[in-house]
């Protein structure tokens, strides 16, 4: 999990600049439920 890039609390709730690409795209493929996709 990424806590500096995910917090519910906070508006905006995602905020993808506190983590590297790689760290996202890892993130991402971690999803089990496939909610997090990667468009490009």
């Amino acid at each position: 999990m990424l806590p500096q890039v995910y917090d519910p609390r906070a508006r905006p709730w995602i905020r993808p600049a506190n983590a590297s690409t790689l760290e996202l795209i890892e993130q991402v493929a971690k999803c089990p439920s496939g909610a997090l996709s990667i468009k490009q």
